[in-house]
């Protein structure tokens, strides 16, 4: 009889190993399954994540090119500004006609309007051949919004006509607030102008900054530049 018996053939031993087999096989499928898991819920929320990041900067990209495209028609306009020039242009007299290319504007409180003459104007009929027009650009706001929409007017010649404020051009929406600043050759500000008052001498101003903040969701996306006045009328004393 052989007294030292294989551990495989014992029972016991056989039993033990394969209960430490069959346990150990199930720890490391737990295991697997909550690394998966863990693994699913980064993944997504690093998914979750990339749309909401691509969704924010594609927001973020119209805003900028719906600046530019505003901000590139007005430089556009105010670098074709047309100035009456002494001595074909005299101060106002007492009931005399004003300058029919005068240069006016208002900042009102975050919601400007300017007005003046451009050769910038742009022909919608094919009947109708003049290249210079009345510009106006004003921001309105319809009521119960909290943003306005910035709107362009193109007259030919008609400095007197009336703004049909709403039925303009949009040039850019979702404006929570439009600024422009003046100023003169000496270089000094103002929220204001008026080129047939004696305040300013009866001048145009030679340099215009352009201020415009737009606003999507919660998010204010300022903007601004200056535009340097390639003709000015300077001060009649």
């Amino acid at each position: 009889m052989n007294g030292c018996q294989n551990k495989g053939d014992n029972p016991r031993f056989s039993g033990f190993i394969a209960s430490r087999i069959d346990g150990f096989t199930l720890f490391e499928l737990l295991v697997a399954v909550a690394i998966f898991a863990l693994m699913t819920v980064a993944l997504y929320g690093a998914v979750n994540s990339l749309v909401s990041n691509t969704a924010t900067l594609e927001k973020t990209a119209s805003v900028y090119e719906s600046a530019r495209i505003c901000i590139d028609r007005m430089v556009r306009d105010l670098e074709s500004v047309y100035v009456s020039q002494p001595p074909a242009y005299e101060p106002p007299g007492f009931d005399s006609e004003p300058d029919p290319y005068r240069f006016t504007a208002d900042s009102n409180g975050g919601e400007a309007s300017v007005r003046f003459t451009a050769f910038s104007h742009i022909v919608f009929s094919h009947g109708i051949n003049v290249k210079a027009g009345r510009i106006a650009y004003y921001l309105y706001r319809q009521a119960g919004s909290d943003t306005g929409e910035l709107m362009r007017s193109d007259t030919v010649l008609q400095y007197e006509s009336t703004l049909q404020k709403g039925r303009d051009p949009v040039v850019c929406e979702n404006v929570e607030s439009f600024e422009l600043v003046f100023y003169d050759a000496d270089g000094q500000e103002f929220d204001h102008w008026d080129s047939e008052s004696r305040e300013f001498g009866y001048a145009t101003p030679k340099m215009v900054k352009v201020k415009i903040v737009i606003k999507e969701g919660e998010r204010l996306y300022p903007f601004e530049t200056m535009v340097s006045m390639p003709v000015y009328r300077e001060r009649i004393d």
